[in-house]
């Protein structure tokens, strides 16, 4: 009888979890489970990555995302200005407890990217989410992930490209509206076994305005459901930039989450005299929640233990005005 009580206990903590995780996470934040395509004509697609989205962006768009953007953009066009990459890999060494990130090229990151997904990395972490036996189920419940990743291998790897672009805002006429809009994305090739709650941010000179209420984020990721996506629309504005933190998502639907991407946006305008300005992208990866961000011109910081976070080299963009 305690063998069966115990047994209900755990499925009964599993199951509340899984249905947690597709309705909110732990910041009470709306996710969307996105089950039917939205059809875009050519031109709103055309004028949809003219105003700096990608692609990838767009074939994620929710109903309730493109009713934003829509509404948001009605009657605006863009022209991209400048655009920058990174391609990084996070390792985190399970022996010294330390955390890196460095930069990459892509024909290094496509082909450890391409070696992960030959080995299978997906369904091997699918089935380690699936509880062998009763007893490994209740006592992997107090292990941390860097500890189920440490019994496996000395390093945990994950593949991150981050992209920031620039993009000017005109009119339907044509006419610059005297606006930019700076948009920071992501995606995770192959997320680290340790993650929880993860910071993206743009920072900003003192030469550049926010247009207030402008701001935008959304994270999507898969599982055996389908994609599921969560939105901001605040975040957390400061004189230098504007951040937000989300869940990195670890529990799903009969699979690990995987495909992680995302993109945070806000508009702009020339706020002094100054004929230049740089804008700077940043991600950080952390296994702690609750922690506070503070930007700086070009900078980002957290309250966080060094050796449970580590920053992805930063992008940028430059406009002339």
């Amino acid at each position: 009888m305690k063998k069966i009580g115990l047994l209900i206990v755990l499925l009964s903590l599993i199951f509340s979890t899984s249905i947690g995780s597709a309705f909110a996470n732990s910041n009470g934040e709306a996710i969307s489970e996105k089950k039917s395509t939205i059809k875009l004509t050519d031109s709103e697609i055309e004028r949809l990555i003219g105003l700096g989205f990608s692609e990838e962006n767009i074939a994620d768009f929710s109903i309730e995302e493109y009713s934003h953007i829509k509404y948001q953009y009605e009657g605006l066009v863009g022209k991209l200005e400048k655009k920058d990459v990174s391609y990084i890999e996070v390792s985190y060494d399970h022996k010294t407890g330390t955390s890196k990130s460095k930069k990459i090229n892509k024909e290094e990151y496509d082909k450890k990217v391409k070696e992960e997904k030959d080995k299978n990395v997906k369904e091997e972490e699918a089935k380690e989410s699936k509880k062998s036996n009763l007893k490994d189920s209740v006592a992997s419940l107090f292990k941390s992930p860097r500890a189920h990743a440490a019994t496996s291998n000395s390093t945990s790897v994950g593949y991150l490209t981050q992209t920031t672009v620039l993009t000017r805002l005109y009119n339907s006429y044509g006419q610059p509206t005297g606006n930019y809009k700076a948009q920071n994305s992501f995606k995770w090739s192959k997320r680290p076994s340790w993650t929880r709650e993860d910071t993206i941010a743009i920072t900003h000179p003192s030469n550049v305005s926010k247009v207030v209420g402008s701001q935008f984020f959304s994270y999507t990721y898969t599982d055996g459901l389908g994609d599921h996506t969560t939105r901001q629309y605040t975040g957390d504005p400061e004189g230098s930039g504007i951040s937000f933190k989300f869940d990195l998502a670890t529990i799903g639907n009969n699979v690990s989450p995987y495909n992680h991407r995302g993109y945070m946006y806000y508009n702009f305008y020339k706020g002094s005299s100054s004929r230049e300005a740089q804008l700077f992208g940043h991600y950080v990866h952390t296994e702690a929640a609750g922690y506070t961000v503070s930007l700086g011109y070009g900078s980002i910081s957290v309250t966080v233990d060094p050796n449970d976070y580590t920053k992805a080299p930063n992008t940028w963009v430059n406009i002339a005005w």
